[in-house]
């Protein structure tokens, strides 16, 4: 099981940002243009070597394809291990399906 949206990648990405005073970088925000297209493989490599090469940054996202390239540039590696069924019973019982977000992250609609 390969956790997705609401497993807490963002949230604990920006609070940590906020707490090391460090940029972060959403992996989806470097994969998705407007109206849900996605870029080459070769222009979303590109644009995470750039941005792997500056000197500070928090990186979250669950691009599996990059992990190794993106593992020889860290200090350190969080990995997010939960449980299947913690993951599914998160946001109140909803899991996965109790955000509806946007490629930007703004969320969108809440599923009550």
């Amino acid at each position: 099981y390969e956790l997705d949206c609401g497993d807490g990648k963002s949230t604990l990405a920006v609070e940590m940002g906020k707490l090391f005073h460090l940029p972060i970088i959403h992996l989806d925000k470097l994969w998705w243009l407007p109206n849900w297209q996605s870029r080459t493989k070769e222009e979303f490599d590109e644009m995470l070597i750039a941005e792997l090469m500056k000197s500070d940054w928090i990186i979250e996202g669950n691009f599996s394809r990059t992990f190794e390239t993106r593992l020889k540039y860290a200090d350190l590696c969080i990995f997010l291990d939960y449980d299947t069924e913690v993951c599914a019973l998160e946001d109140g019982g909803g899991g996965e399906l109790a955000r509806v977000v946007d490629v930007a992250g703004e969320e969108v609609v809440e599923i009550e």
